[in-house]
């Protein structure tokens, strides 16, 4: 708290938490870029979180790594979906039929999608 007032005037700064280098933004510009386009590189901001104990810590800002990447795809679709309607194609072959011969499953001739903006 200290050190962010001491950058009053100053758009960053920056601080060692012992051998840690940390980044310390004031500039709404660059909070609102770093939120909104560059989130994902800045995803492991040294806060430790335990959702079995609570709950409600399990969110995009205090998770890392893995876990931030899981979270994040899970928001991703939630936009999608909520965003977009998707409904099968007639060019999609019903009922469906599985190749046998693919690693993962697979309709043979593909799975073709509508997209429409809700």
């Amino acid at each position: 708290e200290d050190f962010y007032k001491n950058l009053d005037g100053e758009r960053y700064g920056g601080i060692y938490a012992f051998s840690i280098p940390m980044f310390i933004v004031r500039d709404p510009d660059i909070i609102k870029n770093i939120l909104v386009k560059d989130f994902p590189s800045f995803h492991d901001r040294g806060f430790f979180s335990d959702e079995e104990m609570e709950p409600l810590t399990g969110h995009l800002f205090l998770l890392s790594g893995m876990r931030f990447g899981l979270m994040q795809t899970k928001v991703g679709l939630i936009s999608l979906l909520s965003k977009y309607q998707f409904s099968v194609s007639k060019k999609t072959a019903i009922p469906l039929v599985f190749d046998t011969k693919t690693f993962l499953m697979a309709p043979v001739g593909g799975m073709w999608l509508q997209i429409r903006k809700r």
